[in-house]
C-alpha cells in the first residue's frame, strides 16, 4: 500500500519516513516543493528504492497538478492533430498568488 505524505517541513521530518518506505519496498508520494529535500532523497535513496522495486514520487499534486494536466492536454492534442507527442514543452509563470509554506521557507534558509 502506498504512502501519501503531506507533513512538512520535509527537509526536517521527511528523511526517516521515506527511507523506511524505500527499505520496505513500499511506494511513496508527497506534495513537497522543497527542492533540497527532493535532491537529498534522490541522492540517498534512488538505488535502494530501485533495488526494492519502490517508486518514490515527489511534488505529486499541489504545485505540479496545473502543469502536469497542461502537459497531458498538450500531448493529447499534439497526438490527435499531428500524430505524435511534442518533444519539448516549456512552462512560463507570470504571476503567483499566495504565500510560502513554513517548510518552503525553512528549506530556503538551509540552502
Amino acid at each position: 500500500m502506498p504512502c501519501n505524505n503531506k507533513v512538512g517541513p520535509y527537509l526536517k521530518y521527511g528523511h526517516l519516513l521515506i527511507e523506511s518506505y524505500a527499505n520496505n519496498g513500499t511506494h511513496y508520494c508527497d506534495i513537497t516543493g522543497e527542492a533540497p529535500f527532493i535532491k537529498e532523497s534522490i541522492n540517498k535513496l534512488h538505488k535502494l528504492a530501485k533495488a526494492n522495486n519502490c517508486k518514490i514520487i515527489h511534488s505529486c499534486g499541489f504545485d505540479s497538478i496545473p502543469s502536469d494536466i497542461g502537459v497531458l492536454l498538450l500531448q493529447n492534442a499534439s497526438i490527435r492533430n499531428f500524430g505524435k507527442p511534442l518533444n519539448d514543452i516549456k512552462l512560463y509563470v507570470r504571476r503567483i498568488c499566495g504565500g510560502f509554506s513554513g517548510g518552503t521557507i525553512e528549506s530556503e534558509i538551509k540552502i
